[in-house]
């Protein structure tokens, strides 16, 4: 098996994004939530500095612990967005903006954060095979 088949992935597009269409008018544009992306992962850490203690004991609150993992996502892997409306107003991206929805819609939340995930997301091949269709 070769394993860059099976597992490499485009760096450019791991930090610049992806456009994951969500319907025909609304897409997000996501960087990669790994270790390479070096961003999401220094926000991360620095968001839960002051949790280390409740983390290693595990007492840190489910609520805080996503609220963290959301601010780290807005920071580091949401980009952009297209064609958002959120109670029949059309949304503009920002940083605030997207806290807000992602605190309110947690289902898109965790759509989003998966896909930001997905390796195969992140293939130029992948990536390439989806534009022609």
């Amino acid at each position: 098996m070769d394993l860059l088949k099976q597992f490499g992935t485009s760096k450019e597009l791991e930090v610049n994004g992806v456009i994951f269409k969500l319907d025909d008018t609304t897409s997000f544009t996501l960087a990669r939530a790994s270790s390479l992306n070096t961003k999401y992962q220094t926000t991360l850490t620095n968001l839960m500095k002051p949790y280390k203690r409740q983390m290693q004991m595990g007492t840190l609150q489910d609520e805080i612990a996503r609220d963290l993992l959301v601010r780290a996502f807005v920071k580091g892997c949401l980009l952009d967005w297209k064609g958002v409306c959120f109670g029949g107003k059309k949304l503009s991206f920002s940083e605030e903006n997207a806290l807000t929805l992602l605190k309110d819609l947690p289902d898109l939340f965790d759509i989003l954060n998966e896909e930001s995930q997905r390796m195969e997301n992140f293939r130029q091949e992948e990536v390439e095979d989806s534009v022609k269709k």
